[in-house]
């Protein structure tokens, strides 16, 4: 049960990853994508809003996609008993350094631009 405990190298979880996501279209026929599944939750807030009525965001396992990421880290932490809070973000802190409003805005603009680029190019 250690390698569950130690952190994994780079190439590994990232090759994992691509084994899982690329295993899973070919199964289902349906990509993984966290902004579709962001978009869903969006579907679920707000179905009003006629970008969200999409079909891609009808589709009710992107929650529980979703919802498993953080369970999984919260997962992965509880059993290398590492449960707790963080506020270090290691290299992130000794570039932006200042009020923590200011690494939480430079954070939130970060990822809405990741998100409207995932979006904008069909991922």
């Amino acid at each position: 049960m250690k390698w569950l405990s130690e952190p994994w190298p780079w190439w590994v979880a990232g090759s994992a990853i691509g084994l899982i996501v690329t295993a899973f279209a070919f199964a289902t026929g349906k990509p993984v994508g966290v902004s579709t599944g962001i978009g869903g939750l969006c579907a679920r807030i707000a179905p009003r809003i006629r970008y969200f009525q999409q079909s891609a965001y009808k589709a009710p396992w992107r929650i529980w996609f979703i919802a498993g990421i953080p369970l999984g880290g919260l997962l992965g932490a509880a059993l290398a008993g590492k449960v707790g809070w963080v506020t270090s973000m290691g290299d992130f802190d000794s570039g932006i350094s200042g009020h923590p409003v200011v690494r939480l805005a430079f954070l939130f603009v970060g990822g809405t631009l990741a998100g409207y680029g995932a979006r904008w190019a069909g991922g």
